[in-house]
Formats: C-alpha cells, structure tokens, sequence
C-alpha cells in the first residue's frame, strides 16, 4: 500500500512524495489521515530557519533543518487496519493525538503512541483540538503549582481562551483577560475571564497594578508567541520577595 507524504526538500520548498508502506505488525494500526493541524512550530522549519530535536540528556533543542524533512504533529484520522495484537482500537475508530510526519495520507503507527479513541463529538471530528487541550492542559497544571489568586492571560486566541475556561473550572476566582483586539476580550468574558484589559487602549501595567491592588498577577500565560507579548507578561507578573529586598 501507498502514502503520498508532504516533503520539505529545501526553504519554501514542499514535494508531495509517493512511498511504500511497511506491513504491519502485530501492535500497529494503520491511519487514513483526515486532518493534521498546523503548528507554529512546522513554520522554522519550512522557512529553513530551525528546527527542534531531542538532546541525548532526553530534552528539547534547537537545531539546523536537515532536508528532505516531513511536517505535522496534530493528527485525526480514521483506523482502516489493525494487527492482530491490538486491544485498544478497532476498524473505523475516529483518533487523534501527537506523532510525527502527519501530513501524509496514511500512517502506521503502534498502539501505545500517543494517540487515542475520539469520543462521540457534537461537531466535525476532523477540527485538530486535542493536541493543543493536551497543550493547555499542561500549561493549567503549571499554573497551579502554588496557590494563585489573581491569574493572566496575554493572548486571547483559542489555546488563550480554552486556557481561560480551564483556569476558571480549577477555581482561580480571579483572571485577567489581555489582549488588543476587543472582540476577543468580550469572548474572554465568556469563556471565564473576570477582568480585561486591550493593552493599546490602556496602560497595562498602570491596569493589572490597579486590579490585584498592587500586588500584580500571581500566574501567567504567555500565548501570542510574540516577543511583544512576551515583554507585556514580564511585565505584569509578580516577582518573588526575598529577606530584605522589596
């Protein structure tokens, strides 16, 4: 059987190759891809700017683009096969999850990858959601490491709003919602945020020092992916105290 995988061959330069599939073993599924999400992190890559590794030490690390190379990590998709030692998963399950080279047309992968059934959903399946939940997920439990009071979020886009909701179903009493586009702020207000601020028609700096009475913001997340947005969190965000020092 055949794939025809999305091939980085040089800098903006994207070949759709046809490859023979392996066959599979006994602990494989074989995937139809239905949908692959597009993550910030496919754009270094096919602009020939970096890419990310793995370390020996076992973490992440920025490296050179070594071509051809394949994009996509945000995968649902559709078992059209299963070996004959798989338990999890059946003929015609809808999956989603996180494994590399994506953008294909099929894909063979274990069972005990990082993938799992989708549940019966009241919207298209193919929408690539659980990637970026697992994404907030781990940002919430970073949050909420220490106790938090008043919590941030710079950035009101859908990981900034879903991050929002799960702040607010963890039981933060207090988020503020900062972004520059007023639409977005009132959809925060929705999703959970109790304060708001668009930090190009305010100071916001002045604002959140206002909100949380001096004390500035306990937690925050940083979602925009900007430098700008960044340097807007930095400055928000409370600084420990230590012995002596204010």
């Amino acid at each position: 059987m055949k794939t025809l995988t999305a091939m980085v061959t040089g800098p903006e330069k994207i070949e759709f190759v046809e490859q023979e599939l392996p066959s599979l073993k006994d602990d494989e599924v074989l995937i139809r891809i239905d949908s692959v999400g597009l993550c910030h992190t496919d754009l270094p890559r096919f602009l020939g700017q970096q890419a990310f590794g793995i370390s020996k030490e076992g973490y992440r690390k920025v490296q050179c683009v070594q071509y051809p190379c394949t994009l996509g990590h945000e995968p649902v998709g559709t078992i059209v096969e299963i070996g004959r030692n798989v338990t999890k998963f059946s003929v015609g399950d809808k999956i989603s999850g996180n494994f590399d080279s994506a953008f294909t047309t099929y894909r063979i992968v274990s069972e005990n990858n990082l993938i799992f059934k989708l549940p019966q959903l009241p919207f298209d399946y193919r929408l690539c959601l659980a990637e970026p939940i697992g994404c907030v997920i781990n940002i919430i439990n970073a949050c909420l490491t220490e106790p938090v009071e008043y919590a941030g979020v710079v950035g009101c886009g859908v990981m900034g709003l879903m991050t929002i909701a799960g702040l607010k179903a963890a039981g933060v009493k207090e988020i503020v919602a900062i972004d520059v586009v007023d639409e977005k702020l009132e959809l925060a207000r929705k999703y959970g945020a109790s304060r708001t601020v668009n930090s190009i028609k305010e100071n916001l700096v002045d604002k959140v020092y206002e909100i949380t009475e001096g004390r500035f913001l306990d937690s925050i997340v940083e979602i925009t992916g900007s430098l700008k947005g960044l340097e807007s969190a930095c400055s928000v965000i409370k600084f420990p105290r230590e012995k002596g020092l204010l």
